[in-house]
């Protein structure tokens, strides 16, 4: 198993003002396109328990990876068609932290997100691969960056974080998934425990002092 020097960007960080071709934006897509599959064939490899496990000390479960993408995905499903049929809308953000922690993100059925994914790419990938060249030059305002984002640098953008959050549910799948520190504690008190030397039997009593029945110790 390779070794992941970086839990949270474990592809690396996404690189923008990049220039795109044609043929850059339709690989992308298809990386978008294969993110539903691929993230089923992962939780089936998810053990018990193991949806709730956080790729990293401090970071998601498997479990709100999968509903984070769902709620992100839909997201940009929206800012794509507000890009092709206005001029640079401004684009409403949302706090994706909080959206991690409602209870549906973090206790709710991942399959259905996946099943969410799954009917959302094919939309979305059917309306990206209709795109003109012209139409990938168009974009829409972010009010948090302050910056245009132009639909064809925001398909790389999604394509890169459907694989960046993808490697971090492999980290779970792979079983390389961070422990919690309160567990780590738990395990070094049993070895503690475990490594005590067993206390030394009591010596009898010779049988010359053990009292007579009836007769009460002097």
């Amino acid at each position: 198993m390779k070794e992941v020097t970086d839990r949270r960007f474990p592809i690396g960080r996404f690189e923008y003002n990049k220039n795109y071709t044609l043929d850059d934006t339709r690989k992308q897509i298809k990386d978008i396109a294969r993110l539903p599959k691929e993230l089923k064939k992962l939780v089936k490899k998810l053990k018990d328990g193991a949806l709730d496990k956080p790729y990293r000390q401090g970071g998601w479960t498997a479990r709100q990876v999968i509903h984070h993408l769902a709620d992100s995905h839909m997201n940009a499903y929206i800012r794509f068609k507000l890009a092709a049929t206005e001029t640079a809308p401004i684009i409403k953000p949302y706090e994706e932290k909080l959206w991690a922690e409602t209870e549906d993100a973090k206790h709710g059925s991942a399959k259905t997100s996946i099943k969410l994914l799954a009917a959302l790419h094919d939309r979305w990938v059917d309306f990206m691969i209709s795109l003109s060249e012209d139409d990938l030059d168009k974009g829409y305002f972010h009010p948090a960056t302050k910056r245009t984002v132009a639909l064809r640098e925001a398909i790389a953008l999604y394509a890169w974080h459907a694989n960046h959050h993808l490697a971090h549910v492999k980290l779970v799948a792979d079983g390389n998934f961070e422990k919690k520190k309160s567990d780590d504690k738990k395990k070094d008190r049993k070895t503690k425990s475990a490594a005590k030397p067993a206390p030394a039997p009591k010596a009898a009593a010779p049988a010359g002092d053990k009292p007579k029945r009836g007769r009460r110790p002097s």
